[in-house]
């Protein structure tokens, strides 16, 4: 209408270049976040691993597993004294009834040696409704939200799901777990996914050989088999024993676990 100006080509191509800017610099800024998450999850994993060997210097076992841990922490429960961060078996029951299990109380007995940030309880507080919780009795993941660290002795199973050669590949290995936490009486990492594809890929690489499932860092799809079948997922594909790629085209879902080899 008479007397009202409209903007000019110029004036709304500075409004757009304006916009795509702020846009960029938030992208880049999230990109620069996560990529800082990742690195404290890497620096995260490297610390426990450390932590372990510390404490088997110093008190002559494992965490969890230690034989005489009430010696030196009153709070804690002694462990069998086998060599193994226990998963199964029968649980210890303290005096509230809370179970009691070798690998939830890892990470107590490592936090009471002050070799690793924050305290665990080392139990169970609820096994039909709340089985697991993050900072209760599982280690914070850095990088995910609702994922967190448990330790776990292995026996046949991650050679299966990953596809391992030999059957017996990892038997006997001491891993650190990341999973997503699903309050069921299994291990987080068996049932729920945590992390994409792109950002494993990322932690695999710093922390390792950027393969799947060789080296000392292994990640699991949640849609593998248990058995020696070779599947596409969100995750990885697995073309045959020892070889496979993580599927690098999922930067958003996420759909894998990983499991950190801690001792072997």
């Amino acid at each position: 209408t008479a007397g009202r100006k409209g903007f000019t080509l110029i004036e709304i191509s500075i409004v757009l270049v304006v916009i795509g800017l702020v846009t960029a610099g938030i992208l880049l800024g999230r990109d620069l976040i996560r990529a800082s998450e990742l690195r404290a999850t890497v620096t995260q994993v490297e610390g426990m691993r450390t932590a372990v060997n510390a404490f088997k210097l110093k008190y002559n076992g494992l965490p969890g597993d230690l034989r005489d841990a009430t010696i030196h922490w009153p709070e804690t429960v002694n462990g069998d004294g086998n060599g193994f961060i226990s998963v199964t078996g029968s649980p210890d029951v303290d005096v509230d009834g809370q179970l009691e299990y070798e690998y939830l109380r890892a990470a107590q007995q490592l936090a009471l040696a002050g070799l690793i940030q924050g305290a665990y309880t080392g139990k169970v507080p609820d096994v039909a409704a709340n089985f697991y919780e993050v900072g209760t009795n599982v280690i914070p993941a850095k990088c995910c939200s609702r994922g967190g660290f448990v330790f776990w002795d292995n026996t046949t199973s991650v050679p299966k799901l990953l596809g391992a050669i030999s059957a017996t590949a990892f038997n006997n290995t001491k891993f650190l777990i990341l999973g997503g936490i699903r309050n069921t009486n299994n291990l987080p990492a068996f049932n729920t996914a945590v992390i994409n594809a792109v950002d494993a890929y990322a932690i695999d690489n710093k922390n390792d050989d950027g393969n799947p499932i060789t080296g000392a860092t292994l990640t699991l799809s949640t849609t593998h088999p248990a058995g020696l079948v070779y599947v596409a997922s969100y995750c990885t594909q697995i073309i045959a024993p020892g070889v496979a790629n993580y599927a690098l085209t999922n930067d958003f879902e996420p759909a894998c676990s990983m499991y950190f080899m801690i001792e072997k």
